[in-house]
Order: C-alpha cells, then structure tokens, then sequence
C-alpha cells in the first residue's frame, strides 16, 4: 500500500508520432498491466487500444509483453509476449483493422522488425541460454519451417539483434559482446 501511495497509477507516456498515428502507453489504477494505444492524425482523435495487458493476462499466473511493432501501413501488429516468466516469448500477429490474431505464432522470440511490404517479418531467436543468436525471415501465413535462415552468431560471447534505420530503409543485423559491437546492413 506504501509503494502504491506513491506512485500515479493512471498514467500516460509522452505519444510519439509515427507513420500518422500518435503512439503511447497508459495504465489505469487497480489493474497490474498497461495498455498499448494509438490515435489517427491528432490527440484529439478517438483513441484505439492495441494491447491491452490486462485482458492478455487473463487466466495467467505471469504475463509479460516484449516487443510491439506495428508494420508500415499500419493493419499488422508483431508483438511478443511471455506467459512462463522465464522470458520465452512467442510472437503473434494482431490484425489491427480486425483484432483477430493471424495464424503466425513463433517461439523463443528476441528483436523483431516489419519489412516494408508489410508481409515479411525479420526476428531473432534464442539458443537454450536465451542468448539472441539467429536472424530469420518470415512470410505472414506461411509455417515456421518455410522461415529462412539469414545469419547465425555463432560465437557464444556475442548477442545478436535486428533493427530497421529511422527511415526504414535499412536492415541492420547488430552482433555485440562486452566490449566489441559488429553491424552489418
């Protein structure tokens, strides 16, 4: 109750404009998890719900989103989210003109990018030390086996990320240790 006492439970992040659409979090007093929004062209805009922690949460003894990205055109949502509280997190796809969830689902999830056709997906996974450690592509609908393999790190001291340039014109492929970084576009 003291900590609580101490903190603003309904809240709102600074929205920060992206592709038209003004993105932010909140969070609402008396529920555990925040909620993910955006608004069409002004803040005055009616106000779409993305993710909504608390529902995702549902009939979970532990709940964690990682990722949240939306593709260019601004129909898809890649998000990841773990329900073990041992960071497995599994990617899905949020139709955002529908709410329906595309049959993509993939495990053991690190960093995630949209390309610029809005069908393909750039991700990260995970070795058994949850160590980021391979890149791949994937097409919307088609199975985790057709997903192709882009580049493997290898080396154990080093973790591997994906990330698109401000322009998103670029791919970057990051491989970072403690004390050297290597990126590649």
């Amino acid at each position: 109750k003291e900590a609580l006492g101490r903190i603003q439970q309904t809240d709102q992040a600074v929205p920060v404009l992206d592709n038209g659409y003004w993105y932010y979090g909140r969070t609402v007093e008396g529920k555990q998890y925040g909620i993910s929004c955006r608004k069409k062209g002004t803040l005055d805009a009616e106000e779409e719900i993305l993710l909504d922690g608390n529902e995702l949460a549902k009939g979970h003894k532990f709940f964690s989103i990682a990722a949240r990205v939306v593709s260019d055109d601004g129909n898809l949502l890649a998000y990841s989210s773990d329900i073990t509280g041992f960071r497995d997190y599994t990617l899905r796809i949020k139709d955002l003109l529908t709410g329906e969830l595309l049959v993509d689902k993939i495990s053991k999830i690190g960093a995630v990018v949209w390309a610029s056709d809005n069908k393909t997906l750039f991700y990260v996974t995970e070795d058994h030390a949850k160590r980021p450690f391979k890149l791949w592509r994937h097409m919307l609908g088609e199975p985790k086996e057709k997903d192709v393999a882009l580049f493997e790190e290898k080396d154990e001291l080093y973790r591997l990320r994906v990330q698109l340039s401000r322009d998103k014109k670029y791919l970057f492929r990051t491989s970072t240790s403690a004390t050297t970084t290597e990126q590649w576009y």
